[in-house]
């Protein structure tokens, strides 16, 4: 949401070395301020006007359910959220 209007997204798949898969979305927006990047994961914080800060919120828990991993990994040229949940074994 934070991308300029001629933003791009990437989505990016892998496994890390546990053999664990993941999944990034990046874009190349702001990124997130030192300040804000230790409340992303709270209830009901939001940077928005109109926002009910519960997207991220939401999103931690059910990761977290599934014993995986939700990680922000911001840099200069925007923000990296990154999934990493554990291997199904079936």
């Amino acid at each position: 949401d934070a991308a300029p209007s001629n933003g791009r997204v990437y989505l990016t798949t892998g496994k890390r070395g546990n053999g664990w898969p993941f999944f990034s979305v990046s874009d190349n927006g702001p990124g997130v301020s030192d300040e804000n990047r230790h409340h992303l994961f709270e209830p009901h914080f939001t940077t928005k006007e109109s926002g009910t800060g519960l997207g991220l919120f939401m999103s931690y828990g059910i990761v977290r359910e599934h014993q995986g991993q939700l990680i922000y990994e911001g840099n200069r040229r925007g923000a990296v959220f990154t999934v990493v949940l554990p291997p199904y074994v079936g």
